[in-house]
């Protein structure tokens, strides 16, 4: 089975390639944030 994005898809693949570059090329700089948010925002127990 072949799978293509419709012509409404095609139309978010320059932008989701850009979000995509963009994350790679900022991952330490995420990874780091997404740590201190951690540390700094203990999670809850559900109650």
């Amino acid at each position: 089975m072949d799978y293509t994005l419709s012509e409404l898809g095609a139309t978010l693949l320059d932008s989701v390639v850009a979000l995509g570059e963009w994350a790679t090329t900022h991952r330490h700089e995420i990874n780091d944030n997404r740590t201190h948010y951690d540390a700094t925002h203990p999670t809850q127990a559900p109650s």
